[in-house]
């Protein structure tokens, strides 16, 4: 019987080439100073998805991810004010909620007509 043998993390990872220009677009997409390559490139693809499919949505996504960029930035007066503007939420119907009526519960020592042995 063999074991499996694990790939070490450093396998899955892959070096890019990538011009100065479109790094310095990256780090202007980033939406925090830790945010990684890897997880712009992937909320970039996450985003092109929800065009194809709810174009609605990757718009809010895009306002939202804006509104943080300028967030970070508000010290600075290198973003103009009608990017920092609050993103718009999507509204969503919410569920109807159908509520039981309840007998209220009667107690016998409110009305003592009730209670058993009084007179």
């Amino acid at each position: 019987m063999t074991k499996a043998i694990k790939k070490p993390i450093k396998d899955n990872i892959t070096t890019i080439k990538i011009e100065k220009e479109t790094k310095i677009r990256l780090d202007n997409l980033k939406e925090h100073e830790r945010e990684t390559y890897n997880e712009l490139i992937k909320k970039i693809l996450h985003i092109l998805n929800q065009i194809r499919k709810k174009p609605e949505v990757a718009k809010s996504i895009l306002r939202n991810i804006d509104w943080n960029i300028a967030r970070k930035h508000e010290y600075t007066s290198d973003i103009p004010k009608e990017q920092t503007e609050k993103p718009v939420q999507i509204p969503v119907k919410p569920k109807e909620i159908q509520l039981k009526k309840i007998k209220p519960i009667s107690n016998p020592r409110q009305n003592p007509q009730q209670v058993k042995g009084s007179h």
